[in-house]
């Protein structure tokens, strides 16, 4: 039971929780990897810029669980002993503050850091790409995010039963995010949104959200993180995800 509760809190971490039913995850997951479309057998990218719903998950789960030395552990460890670990305390209130974009720094972190339940953002705002994150900040969420999916896979037995890739999430170079951009294009998946990140109606929220297409903001204030920004530039981001496939037994 603690293991299937675990599965369904991490739903929403990997983007799944809008098209994907936990009991057609495995057989899904091996055709793409979570929250993305694909731009070649080997990579694929998510459909729109990581949103503040989606950061927040993060942001909690550091609260609650996540950090570098957890995310050692929990490539060693079986998936009992990732379950039965926790937090001692504060202990990761400082990566929590760390990794706070720029519109959280007035946060009062010390009750913040407490009130693991509480919404970090605007909950009229949670669907709009979260700002003012810098490239250490998005460089570790990708890392994040990956790991996360890494313990549902090690959760859940019906992996076995297909043969599913290794999923690893980064930040994109620039030559990436062109290539993809001309890639969709070509096949006519691409949606181009003139107006900034934090301004996208509540009425246009649904169709942004449902759209397949590949989400690109043209705006001269926005500028997407790569993997060869400036660690002093903060932004928006999203993540690529390297598909590589285990040899056959």
């Amino acid at each position: 039971m603690k293991n299937t509760l675990l599965l369904l809190l991490l739903i929403p971490f990997l983007g799944l929780s809008q098209d994907l039913s936990v009991n057609n995850l495995p057989k899904k997951l091996a055709k793409k990897a979570p929250g993305t479309i694909k731009i070649s057998d080997q990579l694929s990218i998510d459909k729109r810029p990581v949103d503040e719903s989606m950061y927040q998950e993060f942001l909690q789960s550091i609260q609650s669980y996540w950090n570098d030395e957890r995310s050692k552990e929990i490539r060693s460890n079986s998936i009992q002993e990732i379950l039965g670990s926790s937090n001692n305390g504060k202990m990761n209130q400082p990566l929590f503050t760390k990794m706070l974009p720029t519109a959280l720094k007035s946060l009062d972190v010390d009750k913040a850091f407490k009130e693991n339940n509480s919404s970090l953002f605007e909950v009229a705002t949670m669907h709009n790409p979260v700002v003012g994150i810098s490239k250490e900040q998005a460089a570790t969420y990708c890392k994040w995010r990956t790991d996360m999916l890494f313990i549902t896979q090690k959760n859940d037995k019906r992996w076995s039963d297909v043969t599913t890739p290794i999923y690893t999430y980064r930040l994109a170079t620039e030559e990436e995010l062109t290539m993809a951009t001309a890639h969709f294009e070509e096949k006519n998946r691409i949606n181009v949104i003139l107006t900034s990140p934090s301004q996208i109606a509540p009425t246009s929220a649904k169709s942004y959200l449902s759209s397949n297409d590949y989400q690109v903001f043209k705006n001269s204030s926005v500028v997407e993180i790569t993997s060869e920004s400036s660690e002093n530039e903060s932004n928006i981001f999203r993540c690529v995800c390297e598909v590589n496939y285990p040899e056959k037994r």
